[in-house]
């Protein structure tokens, strides 16, 4: 899951909004800092201030979860067609 989706986000997101003009500049990150990782038995919240370091992580759990919607194992048939299609071209 990509971005804040957790009650202390929404909680940060509410002061934010309240916030004057000038303060805005200080804010300590934005909501497309925030992952949030929704483990079995609690959540992860992570703020990764660097893009490049958020596209890394985001990489990394893409291709370890072997997802393409947010849901473990859902990229498995997939990873094997193209496999297969590999095997085929040599």
């Amino acid at each position: 899951m990509f971005g804040g989706q957790s009650s202390r986000f929404w909680m940060f997101r509410k002061h934010i909004n309240s916030l004057e003009n000038e303060d805005l500049n200080k804010v300590p990150f934005y909501s497309w800092n925030c992952l949030t990782l929704n483990l079995k038995n609690r959540d992860i919240d992570l703020v990764i201030r660097d893009d490049k370091d958020m596209d890394k992580i985001l990489k990394f759990l893409v291709y370890k979860i072997q997802t393409v919607d947010g849901q473990r194992g859902s990229a498995i048939n997939i990873l094997k067609v193209l496999e297969n299609q590999s095997i085929r071209k040599l």
